[in-house]
């Protein structure tokens, strides 16, 4: 008998050491790979083993349980027995070889912490996708909140803005269960549109739970908001969305009682329900409008959603950047993974290499229009790299209608189309760049992309003898000189439009040339100058000491220069500082004109040791 109550202490013991571990050790913390989940557990079994609890009348479960080794054998195979017994209905994965034999070696162990403890993390590990529903905690690292892909990249961000448990409805008198039109009807929604979606009560950030909520509601591409019972929390939460976002915030309201007026003309998804809880019907009705929305939202652009936008032009509404949000470390954490793989596959040689490596990772992504926006942006930058023109298209072209009305993805996309240069490209490439204009004015990188389109315009019209060429060199100076007055302290269009100037050389060409080049050597000093740590400023030095016949400068700056493109593996950015040379040397004479050439001749030279370089 005696033996038998000591078996069943250690079973208990077992079994909260179980539930512990499992909830406060390995779900929480979330580890990726099991050597850090067995090197935490036994911290985490030391700190335990050495605390009295009051369950075991104030002894610690050493003292408790571990008196005698055949009764904690006994215990351990009680508990594992009762822990392990859903092992068969896990799928093949969980169920496989691996954790049979992790499980036998737990059964089979003399060592009392090993015995229970040995094989749960690796347990826990490897079956914690298949288990039902989230941790406890929901983190965005979780594989649960991951859309299907073969990398699991990490996925745009919902986030709803609701009630939580059973409310009572002020107006109807009756009870409202938040936590089941959540679970039933908003959340499948969410995860079956490819987004990760997270409620304010169910995610770990630490920190004040503001801080967490505002970043959410600024960053998160999208917002589910439940205006029912008129909750203040909710409103004053989709007051400060409207704020941020022009779209992609979604209401929804049950059919107990119509909005607020104030909020009467915000287009809202209805649902109804049936003793203040979804019936089957009422939740598949829900669950099919709210991705529909998302959906619709994913595939092309939308009209503004939020009062605020709709009404006032060029409302600049609220940016927030994911590195600066505490709440985003993970998602950020996660996301280095794919940055550090397309770093390795852009840096791959041949060029044709780095491109298959490239769609690789693409592939491993899974859909980019559900993806989270810095990765896809990074692989439309690593395309980029690699003069994957036709790939930065085609990714354009499959990214969520949001993404591709950023401005930056709409620069690149003009980029793109610019220098693949096929039938109708450049007339697509000014017509985004007319409309980036129009939506949010000028700015430096937009006129020098511009600038660039009007340059190459006028190179091709220049071949062919076009009376139109020197119209095109006009547009494209005239481009370059308006993207620096907009921002005269970024040196690219400025040093862009002296080149061109140079290359006009009448007498007003010459005394723009004289009025702006101090100009820009002040913006590029302010950058660093010849002890610049980035590619474009030391280019743009070279440009300026040929430009004031300082080839010393120039020489000593292109050593530099070519260096960096060595580590970053881009060589375009050689070829395109070669062929600004190549245009000064043919309006100088002897023997500047041939000091600028030997410049561009070493850069062709470095271009082909970076093209070949493994």
């Amino acid at each position: 008998m005696a033996r038998e109550a000591s078996a069943k202490m250690c079973s208990s013991i077992v079994k909260r050491v179980w539930r512990n571990i499992k909830y406060e050790e390995v779900y929480l913390k979330a580890y990726e790979f099991l050597n850090d989940a067995q090197c935490y557990r036994r911290l985490y079994c030391t700190v335990q083993s050495a605390t009295a609890h009051w369950s075991l009348l104030d002894q610690k479960p050493d003292e408790a349980g571990f008196a005698t080794l055949p009764a904690i054998q006994i215990g351990s195979m009680a508990a594992l027995d009762v822990s392990f017994k859903n092992l068969r209905r896990l799928p093949d994965r969980a169920g496989s070889l691996l954790t049979r034999r992790r499980l036998h070696n737990l059964k089979t162990s003399t060592s009392p912490t090993d015995c229970i403890i040995s094989g749960l993390c690796s347990f826990c590990i490897e079956s914690r996708k298949y288990l039902r529903g989230p941790s406890l905690l929901s983190k965005s690292t979780d594989t649960h909140n991951l859309a299907p892909g073969k990398g699991n990249a990490p996925r745009q961000t919902c986030f709803i803005d609701m009630p939580f448990g059973v409310k009572v409805d002020a107006k109807t008198g009756g009870r409202i269960d938040f936590d089941q039109i959540y679970t039933e009807g908003i959340e499948p929604a969410v995860r079956s549109a490819g987004l990760e979606c997270i409620r304010g009560d169910r995610e770990e950030t630490g920190g004040l739970i503001h801080t967490a909520m505002f970043a959410r509601l600024l960053v998160a591409e999208f917002v589910v908001a439940d205006m029912t019972t008129a909750n203040p929390n909710v409103f004053y939460e989709l007051g400060v969305r409207h704020a941020a976002r022009p779209y992609s915030t979604i209401p929804i309201f049950a059919t107990v009682g119509a909005p607020p007026f104030d909020v009467n003309g915000v287009r809202a998804i209805p649902y109804d329900l049936n003793d203040g809880k979804l019936t089957p019907d009422a939740s598949g009705r829900l669950v099919a409008a709210i991705k529909t929305r998302i959906e619709a939202a994913l595939k092309s652009p939308v009209a503004p959603d939020s009062p605020l936008f709709q009404l006032f032009d060029r409302y600049p509404g609220i940016s927030m950047s994911h590195e600066v949000a505490d709440v985003f470390r993970d998602r950020v954490n996660y996301a280095a993974e794919f940055r550090g793989r397309l770093a390795v596959a852009r840096s791959t040689k041949p060029r044709t290499d780095a491109v298959t490596a490239l769609k690789v990772v693409e592939t491993d992504i899974g859909n980019v229009a559900t993806a989270e926006r810095g990765v896809v942006v990074d692989l439309l930058l690593s395309y980029r790299a690699a003069e994957a023109y036709t790939e930065m298209v085609a990714l354009y072209e499959r990214m969520s209608g949001d993404l591709q009305t950023s401005v930056i993805a709409r620069q690149q996309m003009a980029f793109a189309l610019n220098r693949r240069n096929a039938l109708g490209d450049r007339d697509r490439a000014l017509t985004l760049i007319e409309g980036l204009r129009r939506a949010h004015g000028d700015s430096a990188e937009t006129l020098g992309i511009l600038g660039r389109i009007y340059k190459d315009l006028w190179r091709e019209a220049k071949s062919r003898g076009s009376l139109a060429a020197d119209g095109f060199l006009d547009q494209a100076i005239e481009t370059y000189m308006r993207g620096f007055s907009v921002e005269p302290l970024d040196y690219y269009p400025g040093v862009n439009a002296l080149t061109l100037l140079v290359v006009k050389g009448d007498e007003e060409a010459m005394a723009n040339h004289a009025h702006l080049a101090p100009l820009v050597t002040f913006a590029a000093l302010r950058k660093g100058g010849a002890q610049a740590s980035d590619y474009w400023t030391l280019a743009t030095m070279i440009e300026l000491g040929c430009h004031n016949r300082n080839f010393v400068l120039a020489r000593n700056c292109l050593s530099r220069a070519v260096s960096h493109v060595q580590k970053s593996s881009e060589a375009w950015m050689l070829k395109t500082t070669s062929e600004n040379l190549t245009l000064i040397a043919d309006r100088y004479g002897e023997p500047d004109s041939n000091k600028v050439r030997e410049l561009a001749k070493l850069l062709d030279k470095a271009h082909e040791q970076v093209e070949m370089l493994v």
